[in-house]
């Protein structure tokens, strides 16, 4: 990025009009970041936890719509960019109409951790543990996979930047469907 120093003055300009583009690479970058993990984690639903497992008790709402919102349904993810961060969040409902009064979990946590380990299933069936959220995390985070799409998209917005990742990724928090970062 090139910045001309023509008096005091000149650099208070120069600075907020770089730090303005700065700010705006990394709200692109983030969204694009946003997107990225949206389309990984539905990936992760299909692959880890679909793919793994072939129901006898219950017809999966990904097959039957009808019967409510699927575990992979874009309404259940969530990104929020505030402030220089991506907030991202995944909680789905367990409630499925085909079987009212059925012993299955309503609350998105607890799903999500019977999915992941595989125990307290309300079904009484003996399923492996399916750690989509898990293995999720550990390619957006532990693999870089997140700072790879910011770093490129931030690039991509203003080459000028030339912004290089240095795999220190920092993620807030990962309490089993929120990743703050």
């Amino acid at each position: 990025m090139k910045v001309t120093v023509e008096g005091i003055d000149s650099i208070d300009k120069n600075f907020d009009a770089v730090m303005k583009e700065i700010d705006n690479a990394v709200n692109y970058g983030l969204e694009v970041v946003g997107t990225e993990m949206r389309g990984s984690l539905q990936v992760h639903i299909m692959d880890d936890v679909y793919e793994q497992y072939e129901p006898e008790v219950y017809l999966r709402r990904v097959d039957y719509p009808e019967y409510g919102v699927s575990m992979m349904d874009s309404s259940n993810i969530e990104e929020q960019i505030e402030n220089g961060r991506l907030h991202f969040s995944y909680a789905f409902s367990g409630v499925n109409t085909a079987f009212e009064g059925a012993p299955y979990y309503k609350q998105s946590d607890k799903i999500i951790k019977a999915i992941q380990d595989g125990v307290n299933y309300s079904w009484d069936v003996d399923i492996e543990p399916r750690p989509f959220w898990d293995n999720f995390v550990a390619d957006m985070i532990d693999k870089g996979m997140a700072e790879q799409y910011l770093v490129k998209a931030m690039n991509y917005y203003d080459d000028r930047l030339q912004v290089k990742g240095d795999g220190k990724v920092i993620k807030d928090g990962n309490d089993g469907g929120n990743l703050h970062w």
